[in-house]
């Protein structure tokens, strides 16, 4: 698949305007009161609901295209990227800003740094439902309810460092899969031996033979996180979101928080929803093929009519010290999920492993 869109460059969003009419001040979005809240004067200002029709289009699936040169010139902007040199992560710098802090390594941003490089424009975005105490409140939750870590953790580790609201770039793949397979069916039976009165079960035989089939399977809504910052530990945590909420992308929703470049562009992404597929199409295989045991000879399946979305997602970014090092931590904006690392005991899982040899033991014992 080609990767050189050529179509001509818009402006990332519209919406409305993130300065405080009474004092100058930046607006931030609210996520409990849904509002604009003045960040020197406190104020607050009404957001502009989306219509139907534009919370629609938010929500809408593009074909995935054969040829970069047939998008249309809504799809592609240049915002001001500006490259951490510490972590690699890039982020898109409001024009009001000069510096900031790299949302994943605290690493100093400046605008001076930024570049500029076409992208596919995000079609929605997911409002924070989150604010950053709710935030913080979930993060000591999973920090409470961690098993096998060092009891010391849970009482010298009481909050986060500073947490940092970003809205984070991801894929969404549909598709009809449509797939052919040989292979084999086995169904177990008893084997005896003598006459039927007096007959001895021997143990159990497979009796194999040759199957063939198709099938259709619906793919739906496979979330691809696009960030390489994000912590491999915590991409689980951008995963279960609500997508029927996605709203137009605005200034309105982002005032106050980072927003994030893909990193993983289209092509690599749709290659990796296909690997995730993988395993889903051969549990159906087996399904279709049914018995005791299944073997797979071929398989051939054929994406038919896949589908896309490029959409921004609300996370809490956090971390934590430890023993020296830090540890991240995101929290989902939008349902709360927190993934991270963590510290394991040493001396609870010897205790664990210690405890189950002896179940292990005990059973053996009463089955001799």
């Amino acid at each position: 698949m080609p990767t050189d869109p050529t179509p001509p460059v818009l402006p990332p969003h519209s919406g409305p305007t993130t300065v405080c009419p009474h004092c100058g001040g930046l607006l931030r979005f609210e996520p409990r009161s849904g509002r604009l809240r003045c960040t020197q004067c406190a104020g607050e200002q009404p957001r502009s609901r989306p219509s139907t029709q534009a919370r629609a289009a938010a929500a809408a699936e593009a074909p995935l295209p054969g040829d970069w040169a047939t998008r249309t010139e809504g799809e592609t902007w240049t915002p001001a990227l500006v490259s951490c040199h510490q972590c690699g992560a890039q982020t898109e710098l409001p024009a009001h800003q000069v510096q900031a802090p790299c949302p994943f390594c605290a690493t100093p941003l400046r605008l001076g740094d930024a570049e500029r490089r076409r992208l596919i424009r995000p079609s929605g975005q997911l409002p924070f439902a989150l604010d950053a105490p709710a935030a913080r409140e979930r993060f000591r939750a999973w920090l409470r309810g961690l098993w096998f870590a060092p009891n010391a953790l849970r009482r010298l580790v009481r909050d986060t460092e500073a947490l940092q609201g970003v809205y984070l770039p991801a894929w969404t793949f549909d598709a009809r899969a449509v797939v052919r397979y040989q292979g084999e069916r086995g169904d177990r039976r008893e084997a005896r031996a003598g006459d039927p009165a007096h007959s001895v079960q021997q143990g159990h035989v497979m009796d194999w033979r040759a199957v063939g089939g198709h099938f259709e399977l619906r793919l739906d809504d496979e979330l691809i996180p696009a960030s390489h910052s994000l912590p491999a530990l915590g991409e689980g945590a951008l995963q279960g979101v609500n997508l029927s909420a996605l709203e137009p992308c605005s200034e309105a929703l982002s005032a106050g928080f980072i927003v994030e470049a893909y990193q993983v562009d289209l092509p690599d992404a749709w290659a990796r929803v296909q690997q995730v597929w993988a395993p889903r199409v051969e549990a159906e295989v087996r399904r279709d093929i049914g018995g005791d045991e299944q073997r797979i000879t071929a398989v051939d399946c054929e994406y038919r009519e896949p589908h896309y979305r490029h959409v921004l997602l609300p996370a809490w970014l956090a971390s934590y010290r430890w023993n020296g090092r830090s540890w991240p931590v995101v929290v989902n904006g939008q349902t709360g999920r927190v993934e991270g690392a963590r510290p394991w005991s040493i001396w609870k899982l010897g205790f664990a492993a210690l405890a189950l040899l002896g179940l292990l033991l005990l059973g053996w014992a009463e089955g001799v």
